[in-house]
């Protein structure tokens, strides 16, 4: 994984990162878990059971210490 792909923060520590999805229709997005904090990395388990087909937004909230958030979003589709 590259540096840019991980949470940090330059003068402070990051506190928590949550993950959300959003189908495109949908009106907002969907918490789907917090990260927690293991070798470095924030991440979740995420489990997909069933999952509608369409274009989805998925992205990640990094909180700093401070109270900043960044956003980074990767955007999927799901097909049949």
């Amino acid at each position: 994984m590259d540096q840019q792909d991980l949470a940090a923060d330059a003068d402070g520590t990051i506190t928590n990162v949550k993950f959300y999805q959003k189908l495109s229709t949908a009106g907002s997005r969907t918490l789907v878990g917090t990260g927690t904090f293991a070798c470095g990395d924030h991440e979740i388990n995420w489990t997909i059971i069933s999952i509608a087909t369409g274009s989805y937004a998925l992205s990640a909230d990094a909180t700093d210490n401070s109270g900043a958030i960044t956003t980074h979003t990767v955007n999927i589709t799901i097909t049949n």
